[in-house]
């Protein structure tokens, strides 16, 4: 087994698959998301998403040495952990349910560089988007899966958003942090396109 590359690390909340290797790591502090819902809706289109601000970490394994893992023996390993680690489950597909027509949700996700590593959109694919409440954060995961030949491969995806409740902000927070820092950091609020009108999750 090849060495994880230097700076990387698991994600605390899913383990690695036994013989998986980090083979890229990015990590940002804050950063835009688009998590998919559903399968991809045209070339280089994605469909159903849903919008995320927060922390996001990256993290792509490969597999060097035999015997590997089929794209069957991760995907439902991962929704096995997913369920006993009580994640929900927000959407999920395997192989032929990831594509509408010639779309496939994987590999549109690869080549809009939502994926670290492009050879991902090669071979067939599994997903699954699920979301787990913790240290009062949402946590939104997406697990890619791919297998090209005897190349097999993956990514998790882990972005956290603060998650908000009446109890956690108020109105004397908000002007607080105006006085003090002349801005407020308000995670997990969306609005319409063009209005003030909030969306509901």
């Amino acid at each position: 087994q090849r060495p994880d590359r230097q700076g990387s690390s698991d994600y605390p909340l899913l383990s690695r698959f036994e013989g998986a290797s980090i083979d890229g790591y990015q990590q940002l502090q804050f950063d835009r998301y688009l998590l998919p819902l559903g399968p991809a809706s045209g070339a280089k289109a994605l469909g159903d998403t849903k919008e995320l601000e927060g922390r996001v970490t990256k993290i792509h394994y490969l597999f060097w040495e035999e015997p590997k893992p089929s794209l069957y023996q991760l995907y439902k390993s991962y929704e096995n952990i997913f369920s006993e680690k009580g994640v929900e489950f927000l959407f999920s597909c395997f192989k032929e349910e990831c594509a509408a027509d010639v779309a496939d949700l994987v590999r549109t996700a690869a080549d809009l560089k939502l994926l670290l590593n492009g050879f991902m959109a090669f071979g067939e694919h599994a997903y699954i988007a699920g979301r787990i409440a913790q240290d009062k954060q949402d946590i939104y995961i997406g697990v890619y899966l791919k297998q090209e030949r005897s190349q097999v491969a993956y990514e998790l995806h882990f972005i956290e958003v603060e998650a908000m409740s009446t109890d956690k902000i108020s109105m004397a927070d908000i002007s607080k942090g105006i006085e003090q820092t002349g801005k407020q950091a308000c995670y997990g609020l969306y609005f319409e396109t063009a209005s003030s009108t909030l969306k509901v999750s």
